[in-house]
């Protein structure tokens, strides 16, 4: 049975080589780009009808309960 923190290949043995702070750096950058491409959508969407209206209000009502 292999070790669970074992590199299984070239690339992840590359990144368990890199530092903790060089990998939190990117997961930070991807978090933020997928938040933008997020606010990108919601400017094209048309508020102004209810259906729409609904779903943006459950979405953000569901994502602030999950960050307490």
């Amino acid at each position: 049975m292999r070790n669970a923190s074992a590199p299984r290949s070239q690339t992840g043995a590359a990144v368990a080589a890199l530092p903790g702070t060089v990998v939190g750096a990117a997961g930070l950058m991807l978090f933020a780009t997928v938040t933008m491409v997020g606010i990108n959508t919601l400017r094209r969407v048309d508020l102004g009808q209810r259906h729409n209206l609904t779903i943006a209000s459950v979405s953000r009502a569901r994502l602030s309960r999950h960050s307490r």
